[in-house]
This record gives C-alpha cells, structure tokens and sequence, in this order.
C-alpha cells in the first residue's frame, strides 16, 4: 500500500515536471506579447486564439507525454499486481487536469477531445511498456 502511494506521487511530480517543460518550450517557441497578463482571462482567451495550430497540437502532446511519463513511472514502482490500477488513476487525474485548462479558457473542441480522451489509453499503453521485463545489455 505504501509503496503504491509512493508510485503514485512519483508519478505525480514526474507529470508536474514534464508539464513545466512543456509549458517553459511552449513559451519559448510562442511567448505572449510583452505587457500581456496571462492570469486575465480575456487576455488568455485572445493569446490562445492568435497560437498558430501546430502549437495548439503541442499543447495536447505536452498533456498526453505528461499522461506517459507518469504513468509509467508509477506503474514501473507500483506492486506488480497494482501498477496498471496506479496508472490510469494519473492517465484520469491528467484528463481531469486538461478538463480544468479548457474551463478557464476556451480551447478548440479537438483539443478538448484529445486531452479528455487520451490520456487514459496513453496510461494503459505506458503501464503495458513498464510490464516488460528490463533487457539489461552485457557489460554495463
């Protein structure tokens, strides 16, 4: 039970840190005009809707690599018969998450859908890759 508790908020803060990454490249690659307030609404709203579409894609593969990269750290340190359950809970907790964004500001209904229904797969999919056994190489 610990140690599913433990998978669980290393998972968590492994989603936290790829979403900071992606959030830090995104401002990067499309940084709001200078003297915009990004936590008003209204200027969230238009900043959003001047982002060209390929950034708006990038948004939905920052939220489905966050889905990804937690859980298949939660399943790799979960109890074997656990790992699976502790996944899908982050894969949730990330579409509960990209549900949250798009409340507060308005996204395109793709990228509502995507955020909404694919974490949970992208979760299973990576608890499936953390069940393979490890291949370590001869010699390191």
């Amino acid at each position: 039970m610990l140690r599913n508790l433990f998978a669980l908020i290393a998972g968590l803060f492994a989603m936290m840190i790829v979403n900071t990454a992606f959030a830090f490249a995104n401002m990067t690659l499309y940084p709001p005009p200078a003297g915009v307030d990004l936590r008003d609404a209204a200027a969230a709203q238009a900043f959003l809707q001047a982002m060209p579409g390929w950034l708006l894609g990038f948004i939905v593969l920052g939220w489905l690599a966050m889905a990804a990269v937690g859980a298949w750290l939660a399943a790799r340190l979960a109890q074997p018969r656990s790992a699976r359950s502790c996944a899908i809970f982050l894969g949730l907790l990330a579409s509960v998450l990209a549900a949250h964004n798009a409340s507060s500001v308005s996204h395109p209904a793709w990228m509502l859908v995507a955020g909404i229904a694919l974490p949970p797969v992208i979760a299973w999919y990576a608890a499936s890759f953390a069940a393979l056994p490890s291949r370590r190489v001869p010699g390191l």
